[in-house]
């Protein structure tokens, strides 16, 4: 079976993002990005199609508890590289903390 971010958790990502203002998207989407229903559809798409990108355009807005529906994928290792590069950013360890000083 493959492995993959539940449906559920997928239209409540991308419908709170959608709501985002300033929320980026690429050159050639930014005309059908401006309607707020295309926003999320596109949102939809991309998460459905490659989350690695997703994660990596998106993830700085995700809450911890939205990060945790992609642990499923962690086997990914673009996947996993993302996930706990978005989580050194939230909560970092203390010997993060040092190596960033």
């Amino acid at each position: 079976m493959e492995r993959k971010v539940s449906e559920e958790a997928m239209e409540t990502i991308t419908e709170r993002l959608s709501a985002l203002d300033n929320l980026y998207f690429p050159r050639a989407l930014q005309s059908s990005a401006s309607d707020p229903s295309n926003r999320k559809s596109i949102l939809h798409d991309l998460l459905s199609r490659d989350v690695p990108v997703f994660l990596e355009r998106y993830g700085s807005q995700l809450t911890s508890d939205e990060l945790h529906e992609f642990d499923a994928l962690n086997d990914d290792y673009e996947v996993n590289w993302h996930l706990k590069h978005l989580r050194s950013k939230m909560s970092p360890t203390s010997e993060e903390l040092k190596l960033r000083s």
